[in-house]
């Protein structure tokens, strides 16, 4: 990766980032929703990669005399992921991008996706649709739901 982005935020192809800013040291944290895979960039340079499938993860690395810790949590009920930056076992700084949305619940739209793709898969079944056919209909759900609750996030700082 060539540059890290300057400030916090999420798209579906490069996952979420989270910028922390500690005295003359730029951290930046990125954790991609499709893959698992996680980076932690040390003033645009890579210094700790790793793929976590988990509800929590984390990354601990020194500078000097500094001991570093960033900790993920990803709630998979509420689609809330946090992220947080530890120094010296003391906090610096924590972010949330929940998902946020007035009036549908992640899980009411799990279970909307999901009988959606239930439906479909009766329907191609019963039309005698091939396989592939089916998969292709499940993965359209899959992705419109995703680019739902992606376009519903918002990091915000919850601090220390």
């Amino acid at each position: 990766m060539n540059e890290v982005p300057k400030k916090n935020g999420f798209s579906m192809t490069t996952g979420f980032w989270f910028v922390f800013n500690d005295a003359n040291t730029k951290i930046v944290v990125n954790g991609s929703a499709m893959t698992g895979k996680e980076y932690v960039y040390v003033n645009g340079k890579l210094i700790s990669e790793k793929w976590s499938f988990k509800q929590k993860s984390r990354h601990v690395f020194s500078l000097g005399d500094d001991h570093y810790e960033v900790l993920f949590y990803a709630s998979m009920l509420t689609g809330q992921v946090e992220c947080s930056l530890s120094k010296n076992h003391e906090r610096v700084t924590k972010y949330k991008a929940p998902y946020k949305h007035k009036h549908i619940s992640p899980l009411l739209v799990f279970g909307i996706l999901f009988f959606l793709g239930f439906g479909f898969g009766v329907f191609t079944a019963y039309n005698n649709w091939s396989f592939f056919g089916s998969l292709l209909v499940v993965l359209l759900v899959t992705l419109m739901g995703i680019y739902h609750l992606a376009s519903n996030m918002l990091i915000e700082e919850i601090g220390v």
